[in-house]
């Protein structure tokens, strides 16, 4: 917490025990830290006027903090991944009907808890890095200088900071003169979502033409009120793009003003813009991500890009939007923007890659379809020997498997794909990590000597429970219990829902919602996720959650946006029409859930809503594409 003159943190978020603690706990520890002290200026030195621009303190907390760490330790790159990691999260949690806007209206105390949420910290640390991309990192500083000097020891709104940015760009002219800040700002903040940007090149006249629409997740539109442009979804869009002839993903500043204005009815706004380009030249918008939306190219565009990643150039497109292109396509296949051919057909180039940010936009999308095929007979399509096998198996080589060194400086790749590696039992990564737990296990002493490297702890713990019996379970238990290092007892919580033994996950629910156990509150909602994440574990969690919600919410002492937290843990597995009933006569049953925390519980139904879309309507195009290849 941010108090001015004694920030105070969880020991999980200050703690760094090298002996114990992984890579990637030091760098959690790090961002931590430098988020807290970003608020001595964004917070401490200026406060917002209002809870509805929290924001203002949260959302730069957020973007400065990595601009503090790329300082501090360059070969995090922790510039450019946390800004992709916002990026993907505001792509997927602002695309749900049951998003809101980043400054809305706050008038109950109910409220003000629900404004710290993904859309107060990632969202606004996602618009803030956009302004700093299309001011420019001098008019940028100098209007921050302006805003923070101008309201020193006072209280501010976003439109002081539109006002101090506004003199400083149009000063150093970095901006035009017929559009100011706040004009455009306004469209991002004072609405939810984000749009989709449809680019139709003609190839004859070597020009483009691009629109805009909201995108919704379910791909489905809501029509707003017809004389209210903000509410029917408009934004100003800064358009950078760069082709392949005279690729430049350096030059971020818009070449472009997608025009959001209020004279103009007919929305979407359509702009043309020369390109200069050749028939076989690719066309990339939003170099370097950034602003937040989404490109749907024609099809002759996304088959110049599919043909250039295929090759062996394919580093001649950012890092950045290699992770773009993967997390578009993925995104406008699952709501049917486009043809599933098109965004497998790019995706199987991952197989050459190395870098994480492109790995890191692939599985999150694969993970999503992961909890919904795992239920289904499409599963096998998912095994070893098919599709996964087939993109994971080259890297998984590159970066040395399950051997405690890696190549590269990331950590954080390796054990993501190590994880996918022994979900799916790929190669030798489950009887690699099953020697690791082995060894621990049959140590004299197992809480002072720990032979399994740090960087592989978070899979080996899984991938042995997974594997193993009731005696490995108690075995990790037990070291949850004598465990003196926080980032230590986190991972072991997580891994301890991961066994398959259905009575040991019962034990385990018991365990964590009783009020005399070792586990604290706030590490609940931790170990409850883990359970859920197996689709063992899914059904014993669901079920369990719902025949004891007076004892849950006793344990949570009526915590009820920690309890709409654990409901969304549950429906984002949720795709069948089975439990989608049975979903919402729970809802039926517990109204008091619903008022007490209205936008959490319809955001947690909605995530199973869209499942179950998805499993309708293009699980199939999805799968007929797997059968041909594999």
């Amino acid at each position: 917490m941010e108090n001015w003159g004694l920030i105070t943190y969880r020991e999980a978020a200050l703690f760094y025990a090298p002996e114990a603690s992984s890579e990637v706990d030091k760098q959690r520890v790090a961002n931590i830290i430098a988020h807290e002290l970003a608020h001595q200026w964004f917070g401490n030195l200026v406060t917002m006027k209002w809870w509805n621009d929290l924001w203002l303190n949260e959302g730069f907390a957020t973007y400065v903090a990595t601009l503090g760490m790329q300082e501090l330790c360059k070969k995090w790159h922790a510039y450019a991944e946390e800004s992709l990691e916002n990026m993907m999260v505001v792509l997927n949690s602002d695309a749900y009907h049951t998003t809101r806007a980043i400054s809305q209206s706050v008038s109950r105390a109910s409220q003000f808890a629900e404004q710290f949420d993904p859309i107060t910290y990632r969202k606004g640390a996602v618009i803030i890095r956009m302004m700093h991309m299309f001011t420019g990192d001098m008019t940028f500083r100098k209007g921050l200088n302006c805003y923070l000097k101008r309201h020193a020891y006072g209280n501010a709104d976003q439109n002081d900071l539109w006002r101090s940015l506004s003199e400083a760009a149009h000063k150093f002219g970095s901006m035009p003169r017929y559009l100011d800040v706040q004009r455009v700002m306004d469209t991002w903040t004072l609405q939810a979502g984000y749009p989709l940007i449809t680019v139709h090149r003609d190839y004859v006249r070597n020009t483009m033409s691009i629109n805009q629409r909201r995108f919704l997740i379910d791909g489905l539109g809501k029509t707003m009120e017809k004389d209210n442009s903000i509410s029917k979804g408009c934004w100003f869009v800064p358009i950078s793009f760069t082709l392949a002839r005279r690729a430049n993903f350096t030059a971020t500043e818009p070449r472009v003003w997608l025009q959001c204005d209020s004279q103009v009815n007919d929305i979407p706004l359509e702009a043309r813009s020369p390109l200069g380009a050749e028939a076989d030249q690719w066309l990339i918008l939003n170099v370097q991500l950034t602003a937040p939306f989404r490109v749907n190219y024609d099809t002759v565009n996304w088959r110049l890009i599919i043909k250039t990643l295929h090759g062996g150039d394919f580093r001649r497109i950012h890092t950045m939007n290699r992770a773009q292109l993967i997390n578009d396509a993925l995104a406008l296949s699952w709501n049917g923007h486009l043809c599933y051919k098109i965004a497998l057909d790019l995706l199987r180039y991952i197989k050459q890659e190395h870098a994480y940010m492109p790995w890191r936009a692939a599985l999150d999308h694969l993970e999503t379809i992961y909890r919904i095929i795992k239920q289904t007979a499409d599963f096998t399509l998912f095994q070893p020997q098919n599709f996964m096998n087939d993109l994971l198996r080259p890297i998984y080589v590159y970066l040395g498997g399950m051997e405690t060194q890696s190549k590269g400086h990331h950590v954080a790749h390796k054990t993501l794909i190590n994880q996918w590696a022994c979900r799916l039992a790929l190669s030798d990564c489950r009887k690699r990590a099953v020697q690791y737990y082995h060894r621990w296990f049959i140590s004299n002493d197992p809480d002072l000597v720990n032979p399994v490297p740090q960087n592989l702890r978070s899979v080996v713990y899984c991938a042995a429970l997974r594997q193993g019996d009731e005696y490995d379970w108690n075995f990790l238990w037990q070291r949850y219990c004598n465990a003196t290092v926080a980032s230590e007892r986190r991972l072991i919580l997580q891994a301890l829902g991961c066994t398959r033994i259905v009575w040991v996950i019962r034990r385990y629910l018991e365990i964590i919602f009783n009020e005399n156990s070792s586990i604290r509150k706030q590490d609940i909602s931790l170990a409850f996720g883990a359970i859920t994440r197996s689709h063992i574990g899914f059904p014993l969690a669901k079920n369990y959650f719902m025949n004891n919600f007076t004892l849950l919410t006793k344990s949570l002492e009526s915590n009820f946006r920690e309890l709409a937290a654990l409901l969304l843990q549950i429906t984002q597995h949720i795709s069948s029409p089975h439990d989608y009933r049975e979903l919402k006569m729970f809802i039926d049953c517990h109204r008091k859930l619903e008022k007490l925390a209205t936008r959490s519980v319809r955001h947690a139904v909605e995530h199973a809503q869209v499942n179950l879309h998805w499993r309708q309507k293009q699980q199939s195009e999805f799968t007929r594409w797997l059968k041909a290849r594999y």
